[in-house]
């Protein structure tokens, strides 16, 4: 997202939805803006909306990506699948991974786990798969959450 203006806009004209009486603050606009600014504007309004049709609070970040992202088990499932039908084409290669998806894949013993893997015992490594891709989702979020954010030393 380039538009800082209309995200903030857009943040604005939400908050008044929830809290008509009260003015968005800027640094929410700002930790925002941080959290979200990798995502397209079309995928932001797109949650925006879906939230304000079923979210009775101003929504979190959190809420927002789950709406853009969908959530990790759902996302597990697809990028489970996506990897096993790389390792039914038995070309012997590894697959371009994202970041998340790779952290995932090496938590549970690497590309050859998957790949060499039996069918008979393939289910476990899916589990097993499941819980390290979502480890990996909260520990991104984690990341992403600290990003502009240093704790400020109160002197006394």
């Amino acid at each position: 997202m380039e538009n800082k203006a209309k995200f903030a806009e857009t943040m604005a004209s939400t908050w008044a939805i929830y809290y008509p009486d009260k003015e968005l603050p800027h640094i929410t606009v700002k930790g925002y803006w941080e959290v979200l600014n990798k995502y397209t504007e079309e995928a932001f309004s797109k949650a925006i909306v879906q939230h304000i049709q079923r979210g009775k609070f101003f929504p979190k970040p959190a809420d927002l990506i789950e709406l853009i992202e969908g959530t990790d088990s759902q996302n597990a499932g697809s990028v489970w699948a996506s990897l096993i039908a790389f390792a039914e084409k038995g070309t012997g290669e590894r697959p371009k991974l994202d970041a998340k998806t790779d952290r995932a894949v090496s938590a549970i013993g690497g590309w050859t786990t998957i790949s060499h893997c039996p069918y008979a015992q393939l289910q476990w490594v899916e589990k097993r798969f499941k819980e390290a891709y979502d480890s990996a989702s909260s520990e991104e979020r984690r990341e992403a959450l600290s990003l502009g954010f240093e704790p400020k030393r109160i002197e006394a």
